[in-house]
């Protein structure tokens, strides 16, 4: 009796018993009838050949949710229609096109696509939060909207090498993704690569001729050599906004046209050449950057947008170009180490609010044409550079300088008649009449490590230098 209960035991167990893996071959529509023998309570390999459709996808999604890998790589996906959707309101499912939605949501950690796909439809494995690594057929050239969307543990992408065209958050919040090629890309979606926080290098194919907005928007990258994308004319609205690693951007000639906050408190920027066709910097372009660039800014700008500089707190040097114009609200807030600015412009240009906010004016020396002097003494904002140890001068210096031990000294080609010396504070450290073209200031007294020597010459210029202590 105990034997007998034994293999009762044994063929019930056996019965119950979850199927781990599974080879089928089926035709579109079929799925379901070719894996009606199995077991498919426990099914977590599936292998399939022949041909599917959008209904097998259903199947699949709905009736296996133990599946962990899917490998469809002899498969083939055939067009599907019907009056009735199958997944959300898609009633049409392209050939070679894995279905809209197939995958969404699933326990997915392994797929292998069909050879012969040729594109990755719209939320194909939106919120796929297991997947960990899938590589894209070479046949491939799309991957729609939102395909890859939410993949949490997805880590590498290979493949990819035929892809033209990245949907709009194909790849967003993929917080794990570090590497992915897609050297034949055209088009770049908007916030394709949204918030993928481990993504540090991204190859920029000269292909590309589309980035929209958002679309490395809080990534990891260190640099975007976009120099040989020639037929790039605009780069999009926070296209690499807060991308705190990215150190330096490379343009192409092609773009005329920078969106608003494209590079958006990407803290670490501090090398970017800009295109000779730019004539706007758009709102907040450049916001809470580091470049150290006096000379960034192209001769074909018109326009500084509202805070498109600001909070640059370390930046010393710059010039505005003679094309200016306009110079939006809060376009230099808070360049703290500003020492020397300098605008070409004959006309100042017209000024928004607070453009100066957090800008110790009086301890900067402002540079313009001489013949323009009076017209920036009575501009509003302009005016307010003016102080005992700030004035405005002509662009072109006469003096040169050396620092030897603490001893700074100064050469004219034109005679000095007086000479002084301020702190960063505008506190007047020294003076002297010089009558001669050569002076010095012995600097061991002080402690300061950036200071301002002021000259006045035979030829009734008022010469400003910065003098940086060695």
């Amino acid at each position: 009796m105990n034997i007998f209960r034994h293999l009762i035991l044994l063929v019930l167990l056996a019965a119950f018993q979850p199927m781990k893996a599974v080879t089928v071959t089926t035709t579109a529509g079929n799925l379901e009838q070719a894996l009606a023998n199995e077991n498919i309570s426990g099914l977590e390999e599936l292998t399939v050949s022949g041909t599917l459709d959008a209904r097998d996808f259903k199947f699949i999604a709905e009736t296996l949710p133990a599946l962990q890998t899917l490998n469809m790589a002899n498969a083939a996906i055939t067009e599907y229609s019907a009056n009735k959707a199958v997944f959300a309101n898609y009633i049409l499912y392209e050939k070679n096109t894995l279905p809209q939605l197939a995958l969404m949501g699933s326990n997915l950690k392994s797929v292998v696509l069909p050879n012969s796909i040729t594109a990755v439809g719209d939320g194909a494995f939106a919120g796929c939060a297991k997947l960990e690594n899938i590589e894209i057929p070479e046949n491939v050239t799309t991957v729609g909207d939102y395909a890859f969307s939410g993949c949490t543990a997805l880590t590498d992408i290979t493949g990819g090498n035929g892809v033209t065209s990245i949907g709009s958050y194909a790849f967003s919040q993929c917080s794990a993704l570090q590497n992915i090629s897609c050297n034949a890309a055209k088009a770049i979606g908007a916030y394709a690569f949204l918030n993928c926080s481990r993504l540090s290098d991204f190859n920029f194919p000269a292909s590309v001729s589309l980035l929209e907005e958002g679309a490395f928007q809080g990534t990891s990258l260190h640099s975007a050599n976009l120099a040989n994308c020639g037929q790039l004319t605009a780069i999009g609205a926070w296209a690499f906004a807060d991308t705190p690693n990215l150190t330096d951007v490379q343009l192409p000639s092609s773009v005329e046209a920078i969106g608003d906050g494209a590079f958006f408190y990407s803290t670490s920027l501090h090398q970017v050449n800009l295109p000779s066709k730019l004539t706007r910097i758009n709102d907040f372009t450049f916001m809470g950057g580091q470049i150290t660039d006096p000379q960034l800014l192209p001769e074909s700008l018109k326009e500084i947008g509202n805070f498109a500089l600001a909070e640059w707190e370390t930046i010393e040097e710059f010039l505005i170009p003679s094309t200016v114009t306009h110079i939006g609200d809060g376009a230099f807030r808070n360049w703290k180490s500003l020492i020397v600015l300098t605008s070409d412009a004959q006309t100042p240009p017209e000024l928004g609010e607070a453009v100066w906010e957090g800008v110790f004016q009086e301890n900067v020396t402002l540079n313009v044409p001489a013949a323009s002097e009076s017209l920036y003494k009575a501009a509003e904002q302009w005016k307010e550079f003016f102080s005992s140890a700030s004035a405005v001068t002509n662009v072109k210096t006469v003096l040169t300088t050396k620092v030897i031990n603490d001893v700074v000294y100064i050469d004219s080609s034109v005679n000095i008649r007086e000479a002084s010396l301020y702190d960063l504070n505008g506190v007047m450290l020294s003076a002297k009449q010089v009558n001669g073209r050569q002076t010095d200031f012995d600097l061991s007294s002080y402690s300061g490590k950036i200071y301002i020597i002021r000259c006045m010459t035979d030829n009734n210029r008022t010469e400003f230098l910065k003098i940086a202590r060695q």
